[in-house]
């Protein structure tokens, strides 16, 4: 007996969108949000911003599209601080947002078991730029 090939599905299917699609689309939404509060300007030095740095990395999808999660940072301090010196920046946005702030988005960013509703986190966000 012959094998059966696997037919891929068309790039243009119809149905339920892809979860990593739906995740693309949050990112840039929370991206905008983060953007206009922090007013385009980096939240470290205060010079134009472009880069909006998750305080708990992206792969914690429980946090990763909550606008509490970023900051708006230029590349410089991006790059150099953000990612350079992580207990200097860590230490920065404890005195930013709070210890106590910190510590529920660690709690919550740290929570597993749950999968996140990617479409619901899509209408949450739409319905905070407007």
């Amino acid at each position: 007996m012959k094998e059966m090939k696997r037919r891929r599905k068309p790039k243009g299917r119809i149905g339920k969108p892809n979860r990593r699609d739906l995740i693309k689309v949050a990112d840039k939404l929370v991206s905008e949000i983060v953007r206009n509060r922090d007013g385009n300007k980096c939240q470290r030095c205060g010079r134009p911003g472009n880069n909006a740095h998750h305080i708990f990395s992206r792969k914690y999808l429980q946090v990763r599209h909550n606008p509490s999660n970023l900051i708006l940072l230029c590349w410089a301090c991006h790059r150099h601080v953000a990612h350079g010196e992580p207990e200097k920046f860590r230490d920065f946005i404890i005195q930013r947002i709070g210890q106590s702030a910190f510590d529920r988005l660690k709690v919550s960013a740290y929570m597993t078991g749950c999968k996140v509703d990617m479409e619901m986190v899509i209408v949450g966000l739409r319905a905070e730029i407007t």
